[in-house]
């Protein structure tokens, strides 16, 4: 019977024991916070750096803080992490796929220390005593969300580039990845190939095929050359056409391996890498 009593006592210390860690931890992780927009935007193509803060009692812990991602949808959004110079994780990167919406789940894990929450000299620390308390402590979490928005430009915006000339058919093909919220239509009325080195070799251009891109969407762009066959290389050739884009027509210069411009006024104006 003596033996069933203690056993009862020790039992009964073990659950209060247990229960006052659990609530410890549960206050402890109240005051965990991660501080970050809950909606950001980034458009196709390019790339958004959403910085995050980890705050533990009002302190900023962000470096010490263990930070991890995750992308609801990784066929819209992809997630990478975002590191200062010291290569401390301050928040993530992110790189749309194709538009739409995806949550990006943020967990933060840090350890806390007595020193957090008291206050010491200077003289009376000690790095070895820090590691030893610090490692003993609990690992308290936090999560955030944070909603990112692929978006398309709201200009004339695409990636293009001449990526062949076949002297057998005559044909110049241009590919176009439209990256704006309207529809690009591209006219045969102007378009021309310009050889880089002799006027001899340029040409007038008829489109033939693939002259509507729709928002998202990748087009092959046939020129059919008006006249005889032009130099072998597309490499030497720079083909303008103009490109109708929201009720406008713009003059529109598309290099192999280039970037893509366009025409305002007397200036021209990038709106793409090469496609």
């Amino acid at each position: 019977m003596k033996k069933l009593f203690k056993f009862l006592w020790l039992f009964l210390g073990i659950v209060v024991f247990s229960s006052f860690v659990q609530e410890q931890c549960v206050q402890a992780g109240e005051n965990l916070k991660i501080v970050v927009q809950k909606k950001v935007s980034v458009k196709l193509t390019d790339y958004k750096k959403v910085k995050v803060k980890v705050y533990y009692n009002g302190k900023d812990v962000t470096k010490e803080a263990k930070l991890s991602f995750k992308s609801s949808n990784k066929s819209i959004v992809r997630i990478s992490k975002l590191e200062n110079d010291d290569f401390d994780v301050i928040g993530f990167e992110a790189w749309p796929r194709k538009t739409g919406n995806s949550n990006v789940s943020i967990v933060a894990k840090y350890r806390p220390s007595h020193w957090d929450d008291e206050d010491y000299d200077d003289e009376d620390y000690d790095d070895e005593d820090y590691n030893d308390n610090n490692s003993e402590a609990p690992m308290i979490t936090a999560t955030k969300k944070c909603k990112v928005k692929a978006e398309y430009y709201k200009t004339l915006r695409a990636d293009a580039d001449l990526v062949d000339y076949n002297t057998r058919t005559n044909i110049f093909t241009m590919k176009v990845y439209n990256i704006s919220n309207k529809t690009i239509k591209i006219l045969s009325n102007g378009a021309m190939a310009y050889d880089e080195d002799y006027t001899v070799y340029d040409r007038k251009l008829k489109v033939i095929k693939g002259s509507t891109i729709k928002p998202g969407k990748t087009v092959m762009v046939k020129f059919k050359v008006i006249g005889s066959i032009t130099w072998h290389d597309s490499e030497d050739f720079q083909i303008c056409s103009y490109w109708k884009w929201g009720g406008k027509k713009y003059w529109v210069s598309v290099i192999p391996g280039e970037e893509t411009w366009k025409k305002v006024g007397k200036k021209w104006k990038w709106i793409g890498f090469a496609g």
